[in-house]
């Protein structure tokens, strides 16, 4: 009875080690992987992020911008792209504001701090009607749906080139994002 006894406990003990171990070691699943998002996310969540962007900056140079463009995944924690679109900007000046409008095309690296936090560096080439400018911006941006943004600025004017510091905010098809996957 005895010899019995052992065995089945044995066998019963043997039986709680490989299923608790099993479990132990069994992967989580991995996320699903999406070609192009809305909604900001690193990898393994998007591969890309499409980028539509509205973004207002006020300093000695005010700026406005619309733009458009892509953020392709590089590895998990970096990702590269380029925007393009239009800028409206006034400079203040001592007599009068000047204001004009430019084509604004950007090279932009982000860096993901988590899923849906990133580090975003542009630096952009405007193109105005009578010379060129540029302008450099940094900004923490949650998901592609808002961001915080400081810039230096160097727009094109009629009198020369209107050089400015600001700060701003950005919202973008993140929000959109947000939206859906909320309902």
């Amino acid at each position: 009875m005895r010899l019995r006894y052992d065995r089945r406990m044995r066998v019963w003990a043997a039986s709680i080690v490989l299923a608790v171990c099993g479990r132990a070691g069994a992967q989580p699943p991995e996320p699903e992987s999406h070609a192009v998002c809305a909604l900001g996310q690193r990898l393994p969540y998007c591969k890309s992020v499409f980028v539509l962007e509205g973004a207002a900056r006020w300093g000695n140079v005010s700026t406005q911008s619309v733009r458009t463009g892509l953020l392709v995944a590089y590895d998990r924690d970096h990702s590269f792209g380029a925007t393009m679109g239009i800028i409206g900007y006034t400079k203040q000046t001592c007599c009068q504001p000047m204001s004009g409008t430019a084509v604004l095309l950007e090279l932009r690296y982000r860096h993901w701090l988590g899923d849906q936090l990133g580090l975003d560096l542009g630096a952009a080439a405007l193109y105005g009607s009578a010379r060129g400018g540029g302008m450099a911006d940094i900004s923490l941006e949650v998901a592609d749906a808002i961001a915080l943004t400081a810039s230096v600025d160097a727009v094109p004017l009629p009198s020369g080139i209107g050089l400015g510091a600001n700060l701003g905010i950005r919202v973008g098809s993140g929000l959109v994002g947000v939206s859906l996957a909320s309902h």
